[in-house]
Formats: structure tokens, C-alpha cells, sequence
């Protein structure tokens, strides 16, 4: 039909079906030629089909690719050595406070000195991308109206099929906020260090490994270890503590249950220091929401050793009174409160729930006809000191 009207036909599309029932598009050229008198139909076709798919699958790749561009969280720019952008995506013109991709192509001439806090950035930027091809940095960027963000920058290069250099791509993430929350976190770790470094008390932060994340120069002054001596590679501080193995067992139990424990949680162990003297420390635990712990120490050793020395000489004055059968009272001035020993009891003939002694009645106890001189007597003791003996 299209040779009625035309001497020839000329990538004219259509549809073939094959032999083996597969759909085929040719481009066809057709025209009449006159070979030795006679008038022959020629057509010539050139199979489509493969290169239209290569096209529709670049199309549907295109078009994925935009759609990534235009709605990526992430800024996406293209750009070229001179200074200026190709293209950029929206999230990146927000991010620099621009109202659109196109305005921020067009106003942004020096990208160096217009984007870059430090315009020597980009150009060593440049440099290493030749060297190393692909080069991710974390930088400072600067927004349309002055201000400064970080970022991190991943740029390479891009080259076309004879390899000539074509541009520059690269994707940038904003990471202000984890680089403030990166300084108040320094900042607080800074706080606490000087806070804990001047602290009368050893302080510690162990992880559940037991290894130690830190310690203070008090804990070491106490028990010689350093957070150096703390870790798995250097030996189980465990071990080194309680080089006994059935109290080294006993000790991990507990602090296995400290770990567990939701509050605070206090114990007090016999620890061989690192000089493998033995001292007695009680600890304060306190597990944090991280897993770690937070251990505090005091060595209380000879603390210990008065209490002990105390607790023996009230033994020993507790059996010198009973084997001298000797009454002891004991008036509390300030607590205004009276203690009756045992044996006072047993010679008076009392029992403590019979005998209601108080700080106020216990004149009461003394005949009254010796009452007025054990008072007399007992107030001049309480103004000129000095022990006071007197039958009553």
C-alpha cells in the first residue's frame, strides 16, 4: 500500500512473526528496481527487536535512577573540576539552603569557595581522587546563608568508554547531629575523667567481660592495677585478685549477681593487690544501661583491723566483768540514755523487763538515805572530771 503512493518505503516499524511464534521488530526499506526489463519488489529488514530492549531496559534503569536522585535522603551531585555542579538532587539543595536544585546550580559558580568552609579541601580532594579513584572524607560544608554543617563526602570519578575523564560524582550525608552528640559525648567523658581523677575513692568502668574500660589513679594507689593489667590479653584479673580457687569461685558468683542486679549493690572481698599484698575493699556497684559497670572502691583494711581490735577488747572486758562480777553502767549524756550490764541485773536481783531504768529515775535505785550524798557526789565528778570512788 505505502509503494502505491511512494517510489520507496524507508524505516518503515513493524511487527514480524517468526517461525518459531516470536514476536520480532524490523525496520523495513522497500523499493521497486528494474533489472533487464523487469520490475521487481525489493525489501530489505533490520531486526530491532534486541537494540528496542537494550533501549527499554536503559529507559527503566533511567528512570530508577531518578527516581533514587530526586528522593534520596542523601545529597547526589555531579559536578566538574572548574567549580561548578551538573546536576544535584533536591535533598542536596536543602541541605545547603537553597530553595531549588536548579537555583543551586545556577548561583553556585566556585564550588570551592561557595560550599567548602576550607576551599583547599576540594582541591586536595581532587588530588586524591586521581590518585586513589574513589575518596570518602568527612568535612565541613557551608550552607547558602553562612553557616557550617559536617559531612560525610564520597566522591570518584567518572569516565566514559575510551576512558575520558566525564565528571565527578559523589554522595554527601549530613552528620552534624552525630558530630555534636560526638562532642558532648567528649565532653562529658572529659568531665567525668577529671570528676573521677580527683575523687578520694577508686573508680572503675568494667565491661562484662571484666575487662576495664577505666580507672581512676585512686583505684590504683589502692590495688596497684592499671588499666593495662585489666584486660583479657594481660590476664583475668580475676585470677590475679583471688588467686585462691574457692574464693576466686565465691567472688565470681557474686559479682556475676551485681551484673544482674538492677540497683546498687555493695560488697567487700579480700583482694591480693598487685603487689601481692592482701587488702580488705569494699566495692559499690552499679550497672549501667549500656551492660558495663560502674565500680567504686575503698580500702578498708584497717578500718578491719580497729573493729577487730575493738571487738576483741569488748570481749575481753565483757569476760573481765563477768569473771570479776562487776556491774557496768554506762550514762550517755548527750544520747541521754543508760546502759545496765548483765551482771547488775543478776546482782540486784532484777530482770531487765522487772527494772525500767532511765536516764531521769535512776537516782530511784539508791537508798534514800544515801541518795543526796552519791548525787552531790556525782555532780562535783561531772564538773571537776577525775575518777570518784564512794560506798552506797
Amino acid at each position: 500500500d505505502l509503494l502505491k503512493t511512494k517510489t520507496h518505503v524507508e524505516n518503515h516499524m513493524a511487527e514480524l512473526l517468526t517461525k518459531a511464534r516470536q514476536h520480532r521488530t524490523i525496520s523495513l526499506f522497500a523499493d521497486f528496481v528494474n533489472v533487464a526489463g523487469h520490475k521487481y519488489f525489493l525489501i530489505c529488514g533490520y531486526d530491532l527487536t534486541d537494540c528496542m530492549e537494550s533501549e527499554n531496559k536503559l529507559r527503566v534503569s533511567e528512570q530508577r535512577y531518578r527516581r533514587i536522585f530526586e528522593n534520596s535522603a542523601m545529597g547526589i551531585f555531579q559536578s566538574v573540576p572548574e567549580g561548578r555542579y551538573l546536576t544535584v538532587n533536591p535533598a542536596l539543595a536543602k541541605m545547603l539552603g537553597y530553595d531549588s536544585a536548579e537555583e543551586m546550580i545556577s548561583s553556585v559558580t566556585d564550588i570551592g569557595r561557595q560550599i567548602y568552609v576550607d576551599p583547599d579541601e576540594r582541591n586536595a580532594l581532587m588530588e586524591r581522587i586521581k590518585r586513589d579513584g574513589t575518596v570518602i572524607v568527612e568535612t565541613r560544608l557551608r550552607r547558602k546563608d553562612g553557616s557550617s554543617l559536617w559531612a560525610v563526602n564520597s566522591v570518584k570519578s567518572v569516565y566514559d568508554d575510551q576512558h575520558r575523564f566525564l565528571y565527578f560524582e559523589g554522595f554527601i550525608l549530613d552528620i552534624t547531629e552525630f558530630k555534636l552528640a560526638e562532642k558532648a559525648l567528649m565532653e562529658s567523658e572529659e568531665r567525668f575523667k577529671t570528676l573521677t581523677n580527683s575523687a578520694p575513692i577508686g573508680i572503675a568502668l568494667i565491661n562484662r567481660d571484666s575487662s576495664a574500660v577505666y580507672v581512676n589513679p585512686h583505684f590504683t594507689s589502692i590495688l596497684g592495677y592499671t588499666v593495662e593489667d585489666l584486660q583479657p590479653q594481660t590476664g583475668h584479673w580475676y585470677e590475679l585478685s583471688y588467686p585462691d580457687p574457692e574464693y576466686r569461685k565465691q567472688a565470681l558468683a557474686a559479682w556475676a549477681a551485681a551484673f544482674e542486679t538492677q540497683g546498687i549493690t555493695e560488697r567487700t572481698f579480700r583482694v591480693c593487690c598487685k603487689n601481692r599484698q592482701y587488702k580488705i575493699i569494699h566495692f559499690c556497684v552499679t550497672p549501667m544501661n549500656d551492660g558495663r559497670m560502674l565500680l567504686t572502691c575503698e580500702d578498708i583494711t584497717e578500718q578491719k583491723k580497729i573493729q577487730d581490735a575493738l571487738r576483741d577488747s569488748e570481749e575481753q572486758l565483757r569476760l573481765a566483768l563477768e569473771c570479776g562480777n562487776i556491774a557496768l553502767v554506762d550514762y550517755d549524756f548527750e544520747k541521754e540514755s543508760i546502759y545496765l550490764s548483765p551482771q547488775y541485773y543478776r546482782q540486784m536481783g532484777y530482770t531487765p523487763d522487772e527494772l525500767n531504768i532511765t536516764a531521769k529515775n535512776w537516782p530511784d535505785l539508791i537508798h534514800p538515805d544515801d541518795r543526796p550524798q552519791v548525787l552531790s557526789t556525782f555532780k562535783r565528778h561531772l564538773s571537776t572530771g577525775g575518777e570518784s570512788y564512794y560506798e552506797a
